[in-house]
Order: C-alpha cells, then sequence, then structure tokens
C-alpha cells in the first residue's frame, strides 16, 4: 500500500477467510479490512472516513491574532467566511489563489498561542504560519508606530529564580535564513510604508518610520513600568519589540514535524510606559496585516 501518510483506508474484500492472514498486515498500516457481504457495516464505516476527510481540512498558510481587532483588517480587506472549527475561531481567505485563515486566540499570552499554533499546524499541516498585531517597543531601538518583522524571539521569563535574584536562561528561536532573506528584501521597498498605510483611516502615529527586522522577546504579562523594562532589555543589546505571543508562534513552527516557515510581523504602538494608551492600536493592526499579506502572496510567488 503506498500514499500519502496518515491516509484514510478501507479494504473491502469478498474472500473473509483469508482475513486472519492479511488482518495484522493492512491494520499495520492503518487500514480498515472488512467483508463485502456486510454492506451496512462496511457503508457505515466508509461514511465515517468521509467524514474524516471533511474534517481533514489542509491549509497552504495560517495566520495567528491574540484579539479581535488584530483579526479585523482581514476581514475588512479580504472575501471570506468565518467557520468554528472544533473550537477553533477561523476566518477562511484566499491569497493569491491560496487557500488559509486567520485565526483567533481564545486569550492573549504564549500559553493559549503555543497550545493553539501547535494544534493547528498539526491539524492543517500549512507550508508557512504568521502572526500579526500590535507590540510595545524599547525606546533605543524601535519608534512609535514602527512596524518590526521578526528576525529572532525568545522568552524573557525563563530562567531560575535564586537568592541573588533572576538568573535568565532566554530559549530563543530564529527565523528561518531563507524566509527571512525574502522579508528583508520585501522591507527595502521605499515604498511599503505608504503601501501598507493606503486605505486607512483613523488616528496615525506622530510619523511614519520605515519598517523593518527585529529581535521579538515574548512573556505572559503586560509591561507598563519603565524600570521592569529595563530589566528585560538587558537580555539583549538589539531587542526591538515586546509582545505576549511571537516566541510561542516561533517555537511551535520549529517543534512541528511539518516545519512550516514562519512570518511574525507587529506595530510598535507604545513604549512599555504609563504613558501607553490605544489611540493608534487599529493603525498598528492595519499596517501588520497588510505587510502579512504581502508577504504571504510574496512566500509562494517563488
Amino acid at each position: 500500500m503506498a500514499g500519502k501518510e496518515n491516509s484514510l483506508l478501507l479494504a473491502i474484500s469478498s474472500f473473509p477467510d483469508d482475513f486472519p492472514e492479511l488482518r495484522a498486515k493492512f491494520e499495520a498500516h492503518g487500514c480498515i479490512l472488512t467483508e463485502f457481504s456486510n454492506k451496512k457495516s462496511w457503508q457505515a464505516t466508509l461514511d465515517h472516513l468521509l467524514i474524516q476527510v471533511k474534517k481533514n481540512i489542509q491549509f497552504d498558510f495560517l495566520i495567528f491574532c491574540a484579539l479581535p481587532s488584530e483579526r479585523a483588517p482581514y476581514t475588512a480587506l479580504l472575501p471570506g467566511s468565518k467557520v468554528n472549527r472544533g473550537g477553533i475561531d477561523c476566518f477562511d481567505i484566499e491569497i493569491s489563489g491560496r487557500k488559509g485563515s486567520v485565526i483567533l486566540l481564545p486569550n492573549m499570552g504564549l500559553v493559549n498561542a503555543g497550545v493553539v499554533a501547535g494544534l493547528c499546524i498539526d491539524r492543517f499541516k500549512p507550508k508557512v504560519v504568521g502572526m500579526s498585531g500590535i507590540c510595545g517597543g524599547f525606546s533605543n531601538n524601535a519608534k512609535l508606530g514602527q512596524l518590526f518583522v521578526s528576525s529572532m524571539a525568545y522568552e524573557y521569563q525563563s530562567g531560575k529564580w535564586a537568592s541573588d535574584g533572576f538568573l535568565q536562561d532566554p530559549y530563543q528561536v530564529p527565523t528561518h535564513h531563507a524566509t527571512l532573506t525574502k522579508l528583508k528584501f520585501l522591507l527595502e521597498n521605499t515604498d511599503l510604508i505608504s503601501q501598507l498605510e493606503e486605505g486607512f483611516n483613523g488616528d496615525r502615529p506622530p510619523r511614519a518610520h520605515p519598517p523593518k527586522t527585529g529581535i521579538f522577546t515574548s512573556g505572559s504579562a503586560v509591561i507598563a513600568d519603565n524600570i521592569y523594562l529595563k530589566q528585560i532589555e538587558l537580555t539583549h543589546r538589539k531587542v526591538s519589540a515586546l509582545d505576549m505571543e511571537v516566541f510561542a508562534i516561533h517555537r511551535a513552527a520549529e517543534l512541528s514535524p511539518h516545519t512550516p516557515a514562519c512570518i511574525c510581523a507587529k506595530t510598535v504602538v507604545d513604549l512599555c510606559d504609563s504613558t501607553k494608551n490605544d489611540d493608534i492600536h487599529p493603525y498598528g493592526s492595519y499596517i501588520s496585516a497588510k505587510f502579512l499579506i504581502k508577504a504571504v502572496a510574496d512566500f509562494f510567488a517563488s
């Protein structure tokens, strides 16, 4: 027997006397062996397998969003349909003829992102996964309203609490070199920010800043304190952006046997201090979503 891995198989035979010899061999390949004369039995089994086939949909890409406002630009920019797949909130779309879905996480945070991304990658087997939305920024390396594409992500919470304080052990996941090279080519377009802002109506940052690649750090808590932010910043002198999910999406893709490419892009909407507000959240969600659409189209272009 040959075919796709994890195919659903049913063998119908009119020679039940051979079953004792053949059954173990067929079942070792995940194939159900049934007798042709028992029509009700094999028809019921076939109906069940057809239901499973319909359930096991494959997508070319998946995009994850932590907040409804982060997914909203996709529903405005692209035709699609909302579907509840076993508790997964999907908005099915097409980009350049490729089928995918924009998935809304049940809640923010590393755990929700890691669990849902891992489940969806295993179930839908995409070639590329991504995430868009908003994030905080480190003032030394980021500007308000600036879009960052993740070149590497790490978790700032991992480590050990000892008598002399917290000893960090930051787990890191880089964006694959070939994927990152293509993303850098996209970012070199001098007209990119104008293209991303086109069609947006609402509050914008005081000035536009060119999108760039940067290092993300992720944790489970919202940071609104400059002293704590400085402690996190000490882990990596070039860290640009702070969020609650990007590391988990990277890690889920890295650990999956399907190893999809990973593209994460978020917009800095605050500098993680006491002055943070929601004024440019819609702007950040909009331009990061438009970048993901471009990046996914470019990923499949060659």
